[in-house]
């Protein structure tokens, strides 16, 4: 009688997790070789072969090479007197000028125990500054502009959107 994978049997045995060996580069890939194994054989089964006749087949797979070509974004850098750094890349192929605002803060700036003030922050900026007491969307969509918004992530909190040359 060949051997049935553990789906088909009656009787499910309790799992033990306490048996399952802690991943270390020593033990990994005899870890990997062994679900390597089990994914074969339950397809193996699924197929309709028998488990005891079914042959791990090797199969030597060449991956493609391709060479990227190298890609040369023309931009301008500048330093203001207040320490922002302004990069500009003119493309002249869409009538649209794309505005990002990136500021090096994010949840890395965090302490522990006390998470979500970046994104706080982020959304707070969008209702307004000192300098400027009002929704930020409030003036950018009578232009035109579009994709407004803005994003945090572990090092960083951007804002962004396009507006039209003619604005």
């Amino acid at each position: 009688m060949p051997l049935q994978p553990c789906c088909m049997r009656r009787a499910e045995p309790k799992l033990r997790y306490d048996v399952w060996p802690r991943l270390s580069d020593d033990n990994e890939s005899a870890l990997m070789k062994t679900l390597m194994m089990w994914m074969a054989l339950i397809a193996a089964a699924a197929l309709g072969e028998s488990v005891a006749t079914a042959a791990p087949k090797r199969a030597t797979v060449k991956p493609a090479v391709t060479a990227l070509p190298d890609v040369t974004i023309p931009y301008t850098q500048y330093v203001l007197p207040n320490g922002l750094t302004l990069i500009v890349n003119e493309d002249h192929k869409a009538p649209i000028v794309a505005f990002n605002v990136w500021y090096h803060v994010g949840s890395k700036d965090e302490r522990p125990g006390r998470t979500g003030f970046a994104h706080l922050f982020e959304h707070l900026m969008f209702n307004g500054s000192e300098n400027y007491n009002d929704d930020f969307f409030k003036p950018l969509e009578p232009i035109g502009a579009t994709k407004l918004n803005g994003n945090t992530w572990l090092d960083r909190t951007v804002y962004f959107e396009n507006v039209p040359t003619s604005a």
